[in-house]
């Protein structure tokens, strides 16, 4: 597929410049609130799994929050809450990578 494609060529200019590449598979209000089967999150996990690609799927770690908290009504943007949680869990990701590369050296 194209887009598989193209994340990995992302992700090998990313690291061939020598920074860390992360894929953040970010929920749509439609599959945390669970009227879409969350199939294909499932398997762009898999895909960054099978093709070693740091990735974050946010669609299990945001499943406690109800959806109206996370996200605005009218549109599907995320709410200031929302917005929050993403920014709060990139960035624990983001220092769990930092810390596996300073323990590498």
């Amino acid at each position: 597929m194209l887009t598989q494609e193209l994340i990995k060529s992302i992700r090998d200019e990313s690291n061939a410049r020598g920074a860390q590449f992360l894929l953040v598979i970010l929920p749509q209000r439609n599959y945390l609130n669970g009227m879409y089967d969350p199939v294909v999150y499932d398997r762009i996990a898999e895909f960054a799994k099978k093709e070693n690609i740091a990735a974050l799927n946010l669609l299990p770690l945001m499943e406690s929050y109800r959806w109206m908290d996370v996200f605005y009504p009218e549109d599907g943007h995320f709410a200031p809450f929302g917005a929050k949680v993403v920014a709060q869990l990139i960035l624990q990701q983001i220092q769990t990578m930092d810390n596996h590369v300073k323990n590498a050296f």
